[in-house]
C-alpha cells in the first residue's frame, strides 16, 4: 500500500527534511527545515490534562 497527501508543488527538492502538516493547504503535506520551530498537534480526553 502507498500513501502520499503532498501539498501542491511539495516536496520541493530542497534540503528541508521534516514533514508538516500545512493548515493553509488542507493539512496536506510539506517538507520544512527540521529547525523550524513548530506546536505539536496532540489529542486527549476531556478532563484529562497531561
Amino acid at each position: 500500500m502507498y500513501y502520499s497527501d503532498w501539498g501542491q508543488d511539495q516536496p520541493n527538492g530542497g534540503i528541508e527534511d521534516c514533514i508538516v502538516l500545512d493548515h493553509k493547504d488542507g493539512y496536506r503535506w510539506h517538507d520544512y527545515h527540521c529547525e523550524t520551530q513548530m506546536f505539536p498537534l496532540c489529542e486527549s480526553k476531556y478532563g484529562v490534562f497531561v
